[in-house]
């Protein structure tokens, strides 16, 4: 195997393989089993604790403790549809109910306002028409008449805007409440009521400018009759306009319909930016991250049947993005699995969900702000975490298992060992499918990129000499001369009773009798060789098929 040293460009996260690295060549997949029990290892044959379980691990302060399992497939549960359209569906097949809702009607979160459309559903994009309702209206459109007495205060106006009239074949429409002012005081006007009547004198067939006259001399006390008529009256192009996504994402037929590309786009079935209480809500981000569009449903089961079809739809599409991505790239990368996550951040002393855009290699976990369209800004990730340091330590299933219904939160948990500590990320993904699939890629990759690494080595003070200390996959850990180029000590992996660290520069190794403990100065950061360490064994054991 041709070893060779990877010069990086510096960065704000180091690359442990910095130290030592091969050039990925050819890898294969391994099938694997069902997930083992977490074990802990404080002393004893490690390699044969090791091989009661499978990959995983958790690295303490001082003594490293082994903690290793395997995902593999995590069995999602299944989705309980009660009703579709308002129709039941509990005789009805799966696939048949969420075909049911592929058309129906959607409300979108529009600059703070809700607007209701038809919504349909195909293989590449969610359509949006507008809701063609009459007068009589149901109550998502028309409201019944409502007499709102307003007081002026003196030397002030009513403290509204209107639009339309006869002229623009509209009725007399509230566009802006001014806040604090006389109609924003009592509370009972909305911007989209249709002012029918000032004082007793109808304004249903006024143009503009009579119903600004007819407010104007309305006196200090008026009595505004309006009816809530938004949804119907609107101009359709208004609506549409506030609708904004990618460019190449979006477009419309017609005049009167838009379509929203889902190729890449984040859909998460809550809302990253909003409470949701009631349980109705679900987002779609653009590629970009730019824009988001936020859905609301009659009621949470319909959120979550929308949820779950858009979400497949955009799934399907991202396997095929998958395939021009590393046609782009020339497999170098190689791109073996990539997506949106939500990961867990601090905001102003507040807990907080961010979309980041996830690609995985058979090397490294990169993360991007949004999603790298050109070959310059794959190669400029936001972080990049090298996998044979990094390991996932936690997923939702098994330490808090989900209660079914996607609107619970399904993470998992990975730590990377860097020059400057110990370096965690916590993601939320959206399914039990996205868990196992992220899981498994994560780990099988690690196991590839520890195989075709084969060999790293890092510079170390070792009883006052200048030394390499070296981890081979096949052979196990030597130290070397730097020097001589001696070998001063060599053991197999399967002979290490413990490992720790001091995480400042100090690592030890306890090879029992008759080697015994061995401490090596580091000379910065251990994190990133004790990480590697435990990778090494991991594909050690996965190689041997001793796992469950």
């Amino acid at each position: 195997m041709h070893i060779k040293e990877i010069q990086r460009p510096r960065s704000a996260e180091p690359d442990a393989r910095r130290l030592f690295a091969v050039w990925p060549s050819s890898v294969r997949q391994r099938p694997r089993q069902r997930p083992s029990p977490s074990i802990d290892v404080h002393d004893g044959d490690l390699l044969r604790a090791l091989c009661q379980s499978a990959f995983g691990g958790a690295s303490s302060a001082c003594t490293h403790k082994t903690d290793v399992f395997v995902t593999s497939k995590f069995a999602p549960p299944p989705s309980i549809v009660l009703t579709a359209e308002g129709r039941p569906i509990a005789a009805l097949q799966e696939a048949n109910a969420m075909t049911a809702l592929r058309s129906s009607q959607l409300e979108v979160l529009l600059e703070g306002e809700w607007h209701r459309f038809n919504a349909t559903l195909d293989e590449t994009a969610l359509t949006l028409a507008p809701v063609d309702e009459g007068p009589g209206g149901d109550d998502w459109g028309t409201t019944e008449k409502r007499t709102v007495r307003v007081v002026k205060n003196e030397g002030s106006g009513l403290g509204i805007s209107i639009k339309g009239g006869r002229d623009n074949n509209m009725p007399i429409l509230i566009s802006k409440i001014f806040k604090n002012m006389a109609a924003d005081l009592t509370g009972q006007l909305f911007v989209g009521d249709a002012i029918l009547a000032v004082n007793g004198e109808s304004l249903v067939d006024a143009s503009h400018d009579e119903a600004v006259r007819a407010l104007k001399k309305a006196g200090r006390i008026v009595d505004l009759q309006v009816r809530y008529m938004r949804d119907i009256y609107m101009s359709k192009d208004s609506i549409f306009g506030r609708i904004q996504w990618d460019e190449d994402g979006i477009y419309q037929k017609d005049g009167a319909v838009r379509s929203i590309g889902l190729k890449l786009a984040c859909v998460t079935r809550t809302s990253l930016e909003m409470e949701d209480i009631e349980n109705r809500t679900f987002e779609i981000r653009s590629p970009s991250a730019r824009y988001v569009l936020t859905f609301r449903g009659m009621n949470s089961v319909e959120a979550d049947i929308w949820f779950e079809n858009i979400h497949a739809c955009a799934d399907t599409l991202l396997t095929q993005a998958l395939a021009q991505v590393n046609l782009m790239l020339g497999q170098n990368p190689q791109v073996r699995r990539m997506g949106w996550l939500a990961e867990q951040s601090v905001q102003h002393g507040v807990l907080v969900w961010k979309p980041v855009f996830a690609a995985l290699t058979m090397n490294d976990l990169l993360f991007y702000d949004a999603v790298p369209l050109i070959k310059s800004e794959w190669a400029n990730p936001k972080i990049t975490r090298p996998l044979i340091a990094t390991r996932v330590v936690q997923t939702t299933a098994r330490t808090c298992p989900v209660i079914s219904g996607l609107s619970d939160i399904i993470s998992f948990t990975t730590r990377t060992g860097t020059q400057q500590g110990i370096r965690s990320h916590l993601f939320r993904v959206e399914t039990h499918r996205e868990l196992a699939a992220w899981v498994k890629f994560i780990v099988h990759c690690t196991y590839e990129a520890c195989t075709e690494t084969a060999q790293i080595s890092a510079p170390c003070i070792w009883q006052n000499q200048q030394c390499e200390l070296i981890f081979q996959l096949d052979k196990g850990i030597s130290l070397v001369g730097q020097q001589t180029r001696q070998i001063l000590w060599q053991y197999p992996f399967e002979v290490i009773r413990a490992t720790g660290d001091d995480g400042q520069q100090f690592l030890w190794i306890d090879f029992g009798p008759p080697a015994g403990e061995q401490e090596m100065d580091l000379l910065g950061s251990p994190k990133p060789v004790v990480f590697i360490l435990h990778s090494f064994l991991a594909t050690k054991v996965y190689h041997l098929g001793l796992y469950a």
